[in-house]
């Protein structure tokens, strides 16, 4: 694991991740520890299919330490809005996009769900990749977009009054994907700031079909193993059995394609989780995000 924050990204740039670990090691031990490793820093269970550069330079920020954040994500999304909102930007919600037209004229309108309509010089796209597919007509990111599987997971969100086995606060599945976490060790995330919040995660195999009351059961009887008696102390819980934690799975033959944030129809920008060629999650939406705003800054 030493050597993990030294690999040369050119030099395994082209493989997967799982041709990656087999060229790493021949210890099947040491193997099965680079995959769960893989699956806990990027929510991926397709080693088969992911980019290697993409899985190890996330291990690489994972293994330098990650924060929990109080109040959960929410309360970064909400600072954000504050900020921009101080800056003079309007914010619509509940106006979802129809479609996205360019004018002769070089402008676009938009066409919002309640026939409001806006016309912009620039577009900065965020949003779902398949949904662009139905805004826009002659997308010149139809086929890519065409092409990319989401990373889903099945999610299992618990708060306790108590915690049956206080020694137990974190666990991965060797053989089966799946993940547990006491979160509220690390950061304030209930209201009284007592309560225990469980975290528990099942990650999918890309296009698997999901059976939501077999997921439920899943999680449950593997918070059951680590936290046996933890359904007596349940204050509340929230299972989401298919959700998606990124939308876009790191292909290999991705990476070449999403080398720019301008789109071929120009003053059209991407940026989002599955936007960047380098990162996925939070960093592929915030280095996305960054490159689109300083091209658009430039013209």
């Amino acid at each position: 694991m030493v050597t993990l924050n030294t690999e040369n990204m050119q030099e395994i740039e082209g493989l997967t991740y799982q041709e990656w670990v087999e060229n790493k090691t021949k210890l099947k031990k040491v193997q099965s520890l680079l995959y769960i490793l893989g699956r806990l820093a990027t929510y991926c269970e397709a080693p088969k299919e992911a980019s290697a550069k993409v899985m190890v330079s996330h291990l690489q920020r994972v293994m330098r330490g990650i924060i929990y954040v109080d109040g959960g994500w929410q309360t970064i999304v909400n600072q954000l809005l504050d900020q921009a909102c101080g800056l003079g930007l309007q914010i619509r919600d509940q106006s979802p996009v129809r479609d996205i037209r360019k004018q002769k004229e070089g402008q676009f309108e938009i066409n919002i769900a309640n026939s409001d309509r806006i016309i912009a010089n620039q577009v900065l796209y965020t949003g779902n990749p398949h949904d662009l597919n139905e805004m826009i007509d002659d997308n010149p990111l139809k086929n890519l977009i065409e092409d990319i599987t989401p990373v889903k997971a099945g999610s299992l969100d618990v708060a306790l009054e108590n915690l049956p086995d206080s020694k137990q606060t974190f666990a991965m599945g060797i053989d089966n994907p799946f993940y547990f976490s006491l979160h509220s060790k690390y950061a304030d995330l209930s209201y009284d700031g007592k309560s225990y919040i469980l975290h528990v995660l099942k990650y999918h195999y890309p296009n698997e079909k999901v059976d939501s009351r077999k997921v439920k059961k899943e999680l449950e009887e593997f918070l059951d193993r680590i936290q046996p008696g933890w359904r007596e102390l349940v204050i509340a819980s929230r299972c989401l059995p298919n959700i998606t934690v990124n939308h876009r799975l790191p292909k290999v033959e991705e990476e070449s394609k999403l080398t720019s944030p301008e789109t071929a129809i120009s003053n059209l920008y991407i940026a989002g989780d599955w936007a960047s060629p380098l990162a996925i999650l939070s960093e592929g939406a915030v280095h996305s995000g960054k490159k689109a705003a300083m091209a658009m800054l430039s013209k």
